[in-house]
């Protein structure tokens, strides 16, 4: 057996970062055994991306795909069913000069619930204002747009979309946002309690 070549050991280590982020989603309660997804723009022209039907927590290589970002492809009913999501915001952020290279998915439930009553949601704590100006609540072809200009989109009904560029950025805004709609929802509980 030969040595591994650069490009299957870049893929190696974004396969581990990815399992990574799946890991730390799921001890969250953000994605279950199936629900979510991830993706990182490899080069220009080319993505990877969680195969449909894989757990975010434990994707190995088999779990990925490598798909072109700027036409589909026979293959592409094996990747995530948002994969014209994660293309559009690929697309979308070289349009507009912006740095996204990855993208996570997951069904927050606070931000879900939330997706039902509002249309944009500014964050109450000051670690989040600091990262993320507010979150718009987006039907689910605005996503990309929202998600280049924002960095991240509360999907009506269907979840949160976060772009950064890499996935630790991804993580942390994505982890971020949860923090900060738990202490929007116990800041309005409290309101009404008015100790």
């Amino acid at each position: 057996m030969g040595r591994k070549n650069r490009s299957e050991e870049k893929l190696d280590k974004i396969v581990k970062k990815m399992r990574e982020c799946g890991e730390i989603l799921f001890s969250k309660n953000l994605v279950d055994t199936r629900s979510g997804n991830v993706s990182v723009k490899l080069t220009k022209n080319k993505l990877i991306i969680k195969r449909t039907g894989s757990s975010m927590p434990y994707i190995t290589k088999k779990d990925v795909i490598v798909l072109p970002i700027y036409e589909e492809t026979e293959k592409d009913n094996l990747a995530s069913s948002d994969l014209k999501i994660h293309r559009r915001i690929y697309i979308e952020s070289e349009n507009k000069g912006k740095d996204i290279n990855a993208v996570l998915h997951c069904h927050m439930a606070e931000a879900v619930a939330l997706s039902f009553f509002q249309d944009e949601v500014i964050p109450p704590d000051y670690e989040a204002q600091y990262f993320i100006k507010k979150i718009k609540v987006a039907e689910y072809n605005e996503i990309p747009e929202c998600v280049v200009e924002f960095k991240l989109c509360i999907a009506k009904g269907h979840g949160v979309f976060v772009g950064g560029k890499d996935l630790d950025e991804a993580l942390f805004l994505t982890l971020a946002l949860r923090n900060s709609l738990k202490i929007l929802f116990l800041k309005t509980i409290f309101e009404k309690i008015k100790f």
